[in-house]
């Protein structure tokens, strides 16, 4: 992602997340490819701005995903070392 891209969810990203879920459109069942290609794939004519709710930067689902997980669950990279531990052996 460009530095526009980052600066603009960094302050967006919230309002992404609302936007989405008042339209019905944050969690659905069997999300539509439009829904998806929204927020994960790559559209050349989104990435650079301007950027607003309704045209935010290609591949916003990704940044979104992380800041929305590392809100809610604390770092991944904590997540990710803080899981199950290893059994001891021998008893």
């Amino acid at each position: 992602m460009t530095e526009s891209q980052v600066e603009w969810l960094e302050a967006n990203w919230r309002l992404l997340i609302r936007d989405r879920e008042n339209r019905g459109l944050l969690d659905p069942e069997h999300p539509s490819i439009d829904v998806l290609a929204d927020a994960l794939f790559l559209d050349t004519s989104r990435t650079h701005p301007p950027f607003s709710v309704d045209r935010p930067p290609a591949k916003w689902g990704y940044y979104v995903g992380l800041q929305w997980a590392s809100e809610t669950m604390g770092p991944w990279h904590a997540r990710l070392t803080s899981g199950a531990r290893r059994p001891r052996r021998g008893g």
